[in-house]
């Protein structure tokens, strides 16, 4: 501020001087502060109050950018995992393919909803392991010998079995 003051024109500063003494501008502290305040330069540490909200909006964006990339990481390794879950599963299943129909026989047999959830699981695994004409033939035989139990169907065509 002295040095704001000293570079200011000796007849302006008389005149700022006796008008404060004559008492003639109940406003003059105001204008002169706000003269210093328009001529200095906002120097790096003091940022405007719009400058602050922008900076923060920006941050808050790059947060938010973050997030949903970590996010978006985050799906794909768990989309990752169980696909490799899944190969290990239909890996885990015996080579022989009539114990995985046998079973599937035996599930459905037992007239239990959860057992034909389970059944129609298995179903799903040998769609990927059988070849599809095999696989398409013994559906259908599996919906004319269970074709009277309309949950085991619904949960066949749920499946798109």
């Amino acid at each position: 501020m002295a040095a704001w003051v000293a570079s200011l024109p000796a007849a302006e500063k008389d005149t700022a001087l006796l008008a404060l003494l004559r008492g003639d501008d109940p406003h003059l502290r105001a204008g002169l502060l706000r003269r210093f305040r328009g001529a200095t330069p906002v120097q790096p540490g003091n940022r405007t109050a719009g400058q602050l909200q922008a900076a923060a909006e920006v941050r808050w964006k790059d947060r938010v950018r973050a997030e949903e990339e970590r996010k978006r990481r985050a799906g794909e390794e768990r989309e990752r995992e169980r696909a490799a879950e899944r190969t290990r599963h239909l890996a885990a299943l015996p080579a022989d393919g009539e114990w995985a129909w046998t079973r599937v026989d035996a599930l459905i047999d037992t007239k239990e909803p959860a057992e034909y959830d389970r059944a129609v699981d298995l179903l799903e695994d040998l769609r990927e392991l059988v070849e599809p004409g095999e696989f398409a033939r013994r559906v259908a035989e599996l919906r004319v010998r269970h074709g009277r139990k309309p949950s085991l169907m619904d949960r066949f065509d749920r499946a798109g079995l």
